[in-house]
């Protein structure tokens, strides 16, 4: 019996000694900060090389007659 209310003591100090309190030093424990990362479903698709090539079509079109 007194094995039982030591244990059920020695579990509730445990609970009051995780916080630091009554001058008591406590660990510094940096916040960990997440970066997030693009998977590789989430990459940006590569941009077609027509569409480049028709981008400028279009220029050299709208430019030719100042030339």
């Amino acid at each position: 019996m007194l094995a039982r209310s030591a244990a059920r003591v020695s579990r509730s100090m445990s609970s009051v000694a995780k916080g630091a309190s009554g001058g008591e030093v406590m660990a510094w424990r940096p916040k960990i900060q997440v970066t997030r990362h693009l998977s590789p479903f989430e990459m940006p698709v590569i941009t077609p090389v027509q569409k480049y090539l028709n981008y400028q079509k279009n220029a050299f079109i709208e430019n030719a007659p100042d030339w």
